[in-house]
């Protein structure tokens, strides 16, 4: 299985399989264009991809960059990107147009590199989650990540080493992860990506990958 989450679930239905789990390997969609934003920036962005429904629950994210541009914290930007059928729902929301990027459209495989290389954090506050790929892509392009406290997300993100993470449907609670990347942006931006990076060359690599497949394997073999 690709997630602790989901073995458990197996092995609640078949207790007596043996069942390993495997990291899904990173989604690559080649080299980006632009240079990768970092701790220099003036502009924290915040970054939503992917096709734009209930489940995906970009209302509370929209809710909570208000809130913040309400408080008085500016510098930041949310960019939203991905197709949606409903799409007036989400932009009656949006109080300040000005702080949102929005390109609400089919996203072309192309254009995914340097979307995620000009954003700071992937910003996933869905209500619904088994394994997210789209988790695998911001991993590949070592964007650190904010979700929600579900384990298709927790399986795999580590507080403070590859992202964040608050409790489902939290807008308070996003908009503390949010101020706090925002005011401390150039402190600690640079050194949790740089911790990120050594995380997933140990676990998602090729390599590392390929050595638990290998053991998987011969461990097989071996009682066969």
């Amino acid at each position: 299985m690709f997630s602790i989450s989901q073995a458990a679930l197996f092995k609640q239905q078949y207790p007596k399989p043996q069942v390993r789990v495997i990291n899904l390997a990173l989604k690559d969609f080649g080299r980006p264009t632009v240079k990768y934003a970092d701790g220099s920036s003036q502009i924290v962005r915040f970054l939503s991809f992917g096709v734009i429904n209930y489940g995906k629950n970009i209302d509370l994210l929209i809710e909570a960059a208000c809130n913040l541009y309400e408080e008085g914290i500016r510098n930041f930007k949310v960019s939203i990107n991905g197709k949606c059928d409903n799409w007036n729902f989400y932009q009656s929301k949006m109080r300040y147009p000005e702080i949102f990027e929005c390109n609400i459209r089919l996203i072309e495989n192309a254009e995914i590199p340097d979307l995620f290389a000009s954003a700071h954090y992937f910003v996933q506050p869905y209500r619904i989650v088994t394994q997210s790929g789209a988790l695998k892509v911001a991993f590949n392009y070592n964007r650190p990540v904010i979700v929600t406290n579900m384990p298709g997300f927790t399986d795999e993100v580590k507080e403070g080493i590859n992202g964040f993470i608050f409790e489902p449907n939290d807008v308070k609670g996003l908009e503390r992860i949010m101020k706090h990347t925002i005011l401390h942006h150039s402190d600690i931006y640079d050194n949790l990506v740089a911790k990120m990076s050594d995380h997933t060359r140990e676990n998602y690599s090729n390599e590392a990958i390929g050595r638990k497949y290998i053991s998987m394997f011969e461990e097989l073999n071996q009682s066969n």
